[in-house]
């Protein structure tokens, strides 16, 4: 189970999981993985937008997600993201 937050960037809506940091040590293949996984829970649940996982990086915050919303992530903190989390996914 994820805890997650939403989002809208311009014409982006986001499903933002924060994951482990560990999850950027697995290869992109397995991250994807992951990523299409919560991806059909979230359609599941009803939910649209682009899934962006995120983990704390020594203090910033670290993420994968389209190019399109690297800004608005850069832009954000680890603390910031989980104040919105509100809602649970089942994975």
């Amino acid at each position: 189970m994820f805890n997650v937050a939403f989002a809208r960037d311009r014409q982006s809506d986001m499903v933002i999981v924060p994951v482990e940091a560990s999850f950027s040590e697995l290869c992109r293949s397995e991250q994807q993985r992951i990523i299409d996984r919560i991806g059909q829970s979230a359609e599941d649940a009803g939910w649209r937008g682009v899934v962006v996982t995120v983990w704390d990086k020594g203090g910033k915050l670290g993420f994968r997600a389209p190019l399109a919303l690297h800004s608005y992530l850069r832009s954000r903190t680890m603390g910031e993201i989980c104040a919105g989390l509100s809602a649970r996914l089942d994975y």
